[in-house]
């Protein structure tokens, strides 16, 4: 009962040894280009989903790229309509006799300015602009435009300072007077 049905029509004289070597050969093709076609499914599914990832990692890429590049590029637009404005509008310093010192980062700058000059930087009504690693002087309404575009590029607005001692009713040293030559 253990016999298959090649075995039974082997015996029935039906088939003969060669036809049924043939036939298990022939299955075993079947069976075997089966397993081969479904791994190769699975290979050509898994190209393609690293295909897509590698074209959204491009994508992804491209856009950080892009956005690299406008920001790179609205810098130096800013830059330049900086320049532009203090070009225009700067104040010719005339190198006078009072020094003037101001912080810039880290680094004490000095710049010699007339008395006039001194006096209007001193009390807000000029301002002093970092363009390109020069320090120009620049009346407090352009100083704002600027600051508007780049709040570095201001180095020293002393409105907000006058300002401040105004608001201070209540200083003790209100009636002291601040000698001139005392400066910093």
């Amino acid at each position: 009962m253990g016999s298959s049905m090649l075995e039974q029509l082997k015996k029935a004289g039906l088939v003969d040894e060669n036809r049924a070597n043939k036939a298990k050969h022939q299955k075993y093709k079947k069976q075997k280009q089966k397993k081969a076609r479904h791994s190769s499914d699975e290979e050509v599914d898994l190209a393609r989903a690293y295909a897509e990832k590698a074209k959204q990692d491009k994508v992804e890429r491209d856009r950080e790229l892009n956005r690299q590049r406008q920001e790179r590029e609205q810098r130096k637009a800013i830059a330049a309509q900086i320049k532009q404005m203090v070009n225009d509008n700067r104040i010719q310093k005339r190198d006078g006799e009072l020094a003037y010192n101001f912080s810039a980062g880290t680094k004490i700058k000095r710049i010699y300015l007339s008395e006039e000059a001194h006096k209007k930087v001193t009390s807000g009504e000029w301002c002093v602009v970092n363009c390109s690693g020069r320090y120009e002087l620049l009346p407090a309404a352009f100083a704002d435009k600027i600051r508007a575009r780049d709040e570095k590029a201001v180095v020293v607005d002393n409105r907000a300072a006058g300002a401040q001692e105004k608001r201070d009713g209540d200083d003790p040293y209100a009636d002291f007077e601040v000698p001139d030559d005392l400066m910093w």
